[in-house]
């Protein structure tokens, strides 16, 4: 028999009875003990039991009123044991075994702090259940209080609290989310020295109220790079932050004042034109720059966001370019400051390592070979047959930033000496290599408002709509070619590449220095690229590019649009669940149904990022397992399901940034249903009913009853299982049976199934009734029948999360005694 669990993601098998032999069992182990609270019994506490690698192997259901436990079905070996007291009564410190007060469940991989293997080893041997692994749980105390600002007395903010360890792996100990009236309280913390770390505010991260750490004075500000939990940094350290003293069952008490937010926008030149080039502001009196950014290559624009108040120098840079600092400016709060132009000055020149790329080419057909220099002034060129720094074969009419060559039959080599007054700089050795006569090429250039765009990446579609070749990044003047093609049609598409001396691509959902949306040729803008299924943006939708022998297909441009961000933060039921079990979908509405294009799996702070969004309109949407998914702002989704409908519209122009998208996810309830829900039996036949459970915990408490559903007058003993098995039928009728369903999240009951049975008797009355497991010989027909008490019932146990989701800290782990 097979019993299953349905959650959100369909069924998921939970246990396999009668089918396989389970001699392993025998040489299991377990381990029992008590858990009391200063000395008394307590009750509802979950008991994990983690191995030597740090991995969660089993955990107990809720501990008795008597505070008994037991963990079995463990394989010998040696383990650890960690007490969690989140669901019992009063506010008791959890805890390693044996006496290691711990906030929140213990770490795995890395830090120090309340690591699951650096408690005491509990041993299992086979076949034998190690007694008296105890604990006896401290209450804890709390720290709560209001976070606010001077200008928003109130608002809702993201509180983390940090323990000073000295390692940074282990800082943060537990979080909330305030309402809208800015109040928090942690609680269950043991005493010790505490620091708080708030973020949020009307605007987000972007804008609206400064990250900070709380100081007696004043809020201490972080500089905007502090997404992470900050430690250690120019103006955002432990060292310069107030510690809360927590003792025994006493509430220490902080009140968090934000500052506002500034912000300072301006441009660069390097003689005259555009770059990308490095813009740091350092605070006057500081050794450090506070914050860094760099500018478009396009506009030479920049926009360092969410400084405190205060007075602040402007340095922009380059590599050969040297450096120029602008006069002081005083930002004041929310303060959106133009700041004027910065001009540099040419030095010696550089060459990016990537340039010239190599170049594969039919023979025959020109190719074009080009750098983009860093430096200013009276640049001269001279491109050289051969090594780089082989000056033996200089190149006629070689004198230009560009080189047009005609490839050959076989492989060549050339460089380029780039010099000003100052000084002169080899590249590297590009190769043009021959591609084979039967095969074709596809050339084109990228640009952004007609200027060009270095170091993009185009990519060739076959017309079966898979990925055949990719270009190298698009030089200097955002030439880029793709050779060696076989003869037929392709599609193109222009997506993400570093244009700041990122080495990396970064993706559609997280931060990007590249300030360009993706765009399938010709021109059609595609947030997460192309697709080969439904309507939108699908491979072939966009133009057909034909490719024969020996010809090289020119002319396949692009005109990438300016793309934007959208950021803001989930919580789950007020941070009780942990936030990074989650993920949020940006949808976009076009033509034909509408499609998530990108999806957000959140961090630890909960934190929500999409970049390089092109111009359109967007909803999104968050969900995570068990809980009801909602659509922005902080709406249920509607019947017709989030991806169809409802949700506030967020139109995105060219380069805006929408902050704010905040969601506060609730968990869903409880639910229960019995399957079959119906069953037809001849009299002497008996019956099994199984469980459907629905719910944000993966451990469970079950009583089923005779009756219709909520009638408890009519308790199964010892049906406490997933399953019940009725015994053989002795007398035809109805009856019916309904179970009820405890989690930590709620309660839910089911309906009610019936069990009609019809006929005379067939092989006596002798049977049993099981419920989990249990048996019990009935001596009446089975409207109330009873039952021995349950063997072990089967937990749900979670699904894998989605590829690339970060692990839930708060996850209910499936097991049990």
């Amino acid at each position: 028999m097979i019993i299953a669990a349905r959650h959100r993601w369909g069924w998921v098998p939970i246990a396999i009875l009668g089918l396989l032999p389970r001699p392993a069992e025998a040489q299991s182990g377990g381990v029992s003990g008590t858990v009391t609270g200063r000395g008394i019994p307590l009750a509802g506490v979950v008991i994990r039991v983690y191995d030597v690698s740090e991995t969660l192997v089993r955990s107990s259901p809720p501990t008795s009123p008597s505070g008994g436990y037991a963990v079995a079905d463990l394989p010998p070996g040696v383990y650890t044991a960690f007490a969690d007291a989140s669901a019992a009564s009063g506010d008791y410190v959890d805890e390693l075994y044996p006496d290691t007060p711990c906030v929140g469940l213990p770490r795995t991989g890395t830090g120090t702090y309340c690591r699951a293997n650096s408690g005491g080893t509990v041993v299992v041997s086979p076949g034998v259940v190690t007694p008296a692994v105890d604990f006896d749980l401290d209450t804890g105390g709390t720290i709560a209080g209001t976070v606010s600002s001077a200008f928003w007395k109130a608002f809702e903010a993201h509180v983390v609290l940090l323990l000073d360890t000295g390692d940074p792996f282990a800082t943060v100990g537990a979080s909330t989310s305030t309402g809208a009236s800015g109040a928090f309280r942690l609680a269950r913390l043991p005493a010790g020295a505490y620091y708080l770390w708030a973020d949020g505010g009307p605007g987000g991260f972007w804008g609206g109220a400064l990250p900070g750490l709380y100081s007696l004075s004043n809020s201490v500000n972080c500089p905007p790079s502090a997404v992470t939990i900050p430690t250690t940094g120019p103006g955002c350290s432990l060292a310069q932050a107030t510690p809360v003293a927590v003792t025994d069952r006493l509430a220490g008490h902080a009140d968090i004042s934000l500052d506002l937010a500034s912000s300072l926008l301006g441009r660069v030149f390097g003689d005259g034109t555009h770059g990308a080039f490095t813009v740091e502001v350092t605070r006057v009196g500081d050794l450090v720059p506070y914050a860094r950014t760099v500018t478009s290559p396009v506009t030479g624009t920049y926009a360092l966001r969410n400084l405190p108040d205060g007075q602040y120098t402007v340095t922009a840079s380059a590599p050969s370019y040297g450096s120029v600092t602008g006069p002081i400016v005083t930002l004041r709060s929310a303060c959106p400051c133009l700041y004027g132009d910065l001009d540099l000055q040419a030095g010696v020149p550089g060459i990016p390592d990537a340039q010239p790329a190599d170049r594969v080419a039919i023979a025959g057909q020109s190719v074009t070979l080009s750098v983009s220099p860093i430096g200013a002034g009276a640049l001269s060129y001279q491109w050289y047959a051969g090594r780089s720094g082989d000056t033996s074969q200089p190149m006629a009419g070689g004198t230009a930033r560009d080189l047009a060559i005609v490839a050959g039959t076989g492989p060549a080599s050339y460089w380029v000496r780039v010099s000003n007054a100052l000084g002169s700089a080899d590249s590297r050795t590009a190769v043009v290599s021959p591609a084979a006569e039967a095969t074709g090429a596809i050339s084109g250039t990228v640009r952004s408002a007609g200027h060009p765009v270095a170091n993009a990446i185009v990519t060739i579609l076959s017309s079966e709509e898979t990925v055949v070749a990719s270009a190298p990044p698009s030089s200097a003047d955002g030439a880029f070619a793709v050779a060696g093609l076989p003869p037929g049609v392709y599609y193109a598409y222009a997506g993400a590449a570093p244009v700041s001396g990122r080495p990396d691509a970064p993706p559609l959902g997280a931060t990007s220095d590249y300030p360009y949306a993706d765009v399938l040729y010709p021109d059609i803008a595609c947030p997460g690229g192309p697709v080969d299924v439904g309507t939108y943006c699908r491979t072939n939708t966009g133009g057909a590019i034909a490719v024969g022998a020996g010809i090289e297909t020119a002319g396949v441009d692009f005109d990438l649009p300016m793309g934007g961000s959208i950021g803001g933060r989930l919580s789950v039921a007020n941070d009780q669940w942990d936030p990074t079990v989650g993920a949020v979908d940006l949808i976009v509405d076009g033509t034909g149904p509408s499609r998530a294009v990108a999806t957000a799996f959140v961090g630890a702070t909960g934190v929500i990022v999409f970049g390089r969004v092109p111009p359109g309109q967007y909803r999104v949407a968050a969900r995570a397992p068990f809980n009801g998914p909602m659509v922005w702002k902080d709406q249920p989704c509607p019947p017709e399901g989030c991806l169809q409908a409802g949700g506030t519209p967020i139109v995105m122009t060219p380069g805006a940034h929408v902050s704010g998208v905040f969601f506060n996810l609730q968990l869903a309830p409880t639910t229960a249903a019995i399957w079959p829900a119906q069953q037809l039996l001849p009299v002497g036949q008996s019956a099994s009913l199984g469980v459907e459970v629905s719910s944000a915990s993966w451990s469970s408490a079950m009583q089923w009853y005779s009756g219709k559903s909520g009638d408890t007058t009519s308790p199964i003993v010892g049906a406490r299982g997933a399953t019940l098995t009725l015994p053989p039928f002795t007398a035809p009728g109805v009856y019916e049976y309904w179970v009820r369903v405890s989690t930590p999240s709620g309660t839910g009951d089911s309906p009610t199934a019936t069990v009609t049975v019809h006929g005379v008797l067939v092989g006596g009355s002798g049977g049993s009734v099981t419920s989990g497991g249990g048996v019990a010989t009935p001596t009446t027909p089975p409207t109330t029948p009873s039952g021995a008490p349950a063997a072990r019932p089967a937990q749900p146990r979670p699904p894998s999360p989605p590829a690339g989701a970060p692990s839930a800290r708060r996850r209910r782990a499936s097991g049990v005694s």
